[in-house]
């Protein structure tokens, strides 16, 4: 077997290791040990489900920090600061909620919370903020609604609020309809 295909089996080092030495004592062809080897990787978490179509695959590919990602069909999980863009080719009306995780039990209260903002850019690079909230950690989530016009860019923003601890932001519940 060979090592990609260990690597795609999701076997651990153990059992990878073992599995080559069984097959270089068959094959008699090796009498010294194999360098060590590294782990093979964890296999990849299957992706959810995109409720946004293209316009969500389009904001995850512009996150240049690559931390967000869609945690449910209609949530995408976007650890303060990201920044996320799309150029909408028909007009979109967008609603969700913007929000944070809750902070995990037992630890010490972190965090000053998220300032999201949505806005649109337009053909000079111009933004007009067109949703804008300051959300404190385990404050309930903000509801937004905007409307887009086509050809404009909608732009998506976490930023953080003196300092990225806690920072667990989201855009939830994300509706868009043409």
């Amino acid at each position: 077997m060979s090592w990609t295909a260990l690597r795609l089996a999701g076997l651990t080092l153990a059992a990878a290791a073992t599995l080559a030495a069984c097959d270089r004592a068959a094959d008699r062809t090796e009498t010294a040990a194999a360098p060590a080897a590294q782990a093979p990787a964890a296999p990849a978490a299957p992706a959810v489900a995109n409720a946004l179509g293209q316009l969500g695959s389009d904001l995850l590919a512009s996150d240049a920090r690559k931390s967000a990602q869609f945690t449910a069909p209609d949530e995408i999980f976007a650890h303060a600061p990201t920044l996320m863009k799309a150029q909408l080719a028909a007009p979109l009306h967008l609603k969700g909620v913007a929000g944070m995780k809750p902070q995990p039990p037992g630890k010490p209260p972190g965090g000053n919370g998220v300032h999201f903002v949505i806005s649109k850019l337009g053909p000079d690079g111009a933004a007009q903020v067109l949703f804008e909230a300051r959300i404190a950690p385990n404050a309930p989530a903000v509801p937004f609604d905007v409307q887009l016009e086509q050809g404009t860019t909608l732009q998506l923003e976490t930023k953080e609020m003196g300092d990225t601890d806690y920072d667990w932001s989201y855009w939830g519940r994300l509706q868009a309809v043409p």
